[in-house]
């Protein structure tokens, strides 16, 4: 008997209750914004210099710019607050080579 959920909803459902497995399957996003929550999460997180540089080379490879990064420090700004994303912020510049710039403001 079905129960009349998606397999989205069964799959969440299933990780709400502890249920790993459905992490198993590849996100259905696409590669710019997969990346984009990666680093949405860093920020969250307040990932280490060492987490940003992995990220930025990723985000390289996949052909995102700095003007999306940024973006997405705009767009998460009002939920992880301002502490956060000013600390991104500063490992993106060191992680970019930007160092300089900050230093001389």
């Amino acid at each position: 008997m079905g129960t009349g959920r998606t397999q989205t909803e069964e799959r969440l459902c299933a990780v709400a209750g502890g249920d790993l497995r459905p992490l198993e399957f590849p996100a259905e996003l696409d590669g710019d914004t997969h990346r984009l929550v990666q680093i949405a999460a860093l920020v969250a997180l307040d990932g280490p210099l060492v987490s940003w540089v992995g990220q930025l080379d990723a985000a390289d490879e996949q052909q995102l710019d700095l003007d999306q990064v940024l973006g997405a420090l705009v767009a998460i700004a009002p939920i992880v607050g301002t502490l956060r994303v000013v600390s991104a912020a500063r490992k993106i510049v060191r992680a970019a080579g930007l160092a300089d710039a900050v230093d001389e403001t």
